[in-house]
């Protein structure tokens, strides 16, 4: 069954008169309270949502700042971590121990003790200038 219409089933022309005069004057209402009532903001409403939106920034920005710092604060510690590994194996590698020292301390014995004692000259705490003074007297 094939249906054909005379035009668009869209186009005012295909509706009866009488509901595109009722149309018009609906649309003629609106027209008129839209008038009346105004389309655009009016200052006060502007000013309030200023104001809220300055009250949610005065807030977010400094959460922001904090968050940044903290994120900087955790990748400097996760540089630090690989540099102090780096340096742990340097060390290691070098094998450096106190003077007189052996690199590994010797296996334990008995309920004996043993004691090693380098001599070395250690830096005097105070300076040359005052030691010259000292010396005279």
């Amino acid at each position: 069954m094939n249906v054909t219409l005379p035009c668009s089933p869209y186009s005012q022309s295909s509706l009866p008169p009488r509901f595109t005069l009722e149309r018009a004057r609906w649309s003629a209402r609106l027209a008129r309270a839209c008038r009346r009532l105004g389309l655009g903001f009016t200052l006060i409403e502007l000013m309030i949502v200023l104001a809220i939106v300055g009250v949610i920034a005065a807030y977010a920005i400094p959460a922001y700042q904090d968050y940044l710092a903290r994120s900087r604060v955790g990748e400097g510690l996760s540089l630090a971590t690989s540099a102090r590994l780096a340096v742990a194996e340097m060390r290691r590698a070098a094998a450096r121990s106190a003077a007189g020292m052996p690199r590994r301390p010797p296996p334990a014995t008995s309920n004996r003790f043993a004691s090693t004692t380098t001599p070395a000259r250690s830096p005097s705490p105070l300076p040359r200038a005052w030691r010259r003074r000292d010396r005279t007297r």
